[in-house]
């Protein structure tokens, strides 16, 4: 096992240039979207687990995040909410680090330093974001796909995809410092 900031990692694979996908609930996973695009990655590429935090209950508030009660071959098990992290290699060789983050309660920064020490230690090459907001949009009108990059070639990747450039202000979550200190990555 090693162990990179507040996170523990086990049976890793060797990577070469791994891209980071994060889901962060609950609120940026409105329907499940970030949540259901990375088990969906995870399922169709072969994902396994390969690390998660080795202290969950100093970031989160079990009062807000609940353990689950659940029985494996008859007996009492319980689950911790925590952040995980799968890794899945597509099948054209490429690396994912596939993050399943919960928003923290508490040590926002510290939290926000172990994802990024996440990224240095693996050397990942590109950091992306997946889920979904609420917003006023008629069943009769296409959602409205908005995101950004700080590359401008992805930008215009992004437009040509039809992805609106957001221009939000206003409350976040904990992925805005998380992507604050990501773009000083390079």
């Amino acid at each position: 096992m090693t162990k990179v900031g507040p996170f523990e990692l086990i049976d890793v694979p060797s990577l070469s240039e791994p891209r980071m996908l994060l889901a962060l609930q609950p609120w940026v996973d409105v329907g499940s979207v970030g949540t259901m695009a990375l088990t969906f990655l995870e399922e169709t590429f072969g994902g396994q687990p390969v690390g998660e935090l080795t202290r969950p209950g100093y970031f989160y508030d079990f009062t807000r995040y609940r353990p689950t009660l659940f029985r494996r071959e008859g007996k009492r098990e319980v689950s911790v909410p925590n952040t995980r992290l799968h890794h899945a290699r597509d099948k054209d060789g490429r690396d994912w680090l596939l993050l399943h983050a919960l928003e923290p309660h508490a040590n926002g920064d510290e939290y926000t330093e172990g994802i990024i020490d996440l990224c240095r230690h693996f050397k990942v090459s590109e950091y992306m974001l997946i889920g979904a907001m609420y917003a006023p949009v008629p069943h009769t009108r296409p959602p409205v796909a908005s995101g950004g990059a700080s590359d401008e070639a992805m930008l215009e990747r992004l437009r040509n995809a039809g992805v609106r450039e957001s221009n939000y202000e206003g409350p976040t979550t904990i992925l805005a410092s998380v992507t604050t200190e990501a773009e000083k990555l390079g």
